[in-house]
């Protein structure tokens, strides 16, 4: 997943999260679109994107749809963003002699 940056006329940016085939991930794209019609800066959008992003990672290592999302799934959540890399098997640095 990444962040896209769209620059529009009048030097006003939008932003899109699109996922690993580069497909906008429409549930954002819908609220990131709310976001724009109620006035929220630029800013704002680009940050909640971010953090949009990070939500979706999080669903995607888990392999589920965020219509599937139960409590337990979001407090599991909140302890990936504390290590989003804890479930990965990272070999330790070793120091070298």
């Amino acid at each position: 997943m990444k962040v896209q940056e769209v620059k529009l006329d009048e030097n006003k940016r939008r932003y899109l999260l699109l996922d690993s085939d580069g497909i906008p991930v429409m549930p954002v794209a819908k609220y990131l679109k709310y976001l724009d019609n109620t006035g929220k800066s630029s800013n704002t959008q680009k940050t909640y994107c971010y953090a949009l992003k990070q939500y979706f990672d999080y669903l995607e290592e888990i392999d589920k749809d965020y219509i599937e999302i139960i409590l337990q799934d979001l407090a599991e959540f909140i302890g990936w963003l504390r290590n989003p890399y804890s479930s990965h098997k990272v070999t330790p640095f070793k120091e070298m002699r």
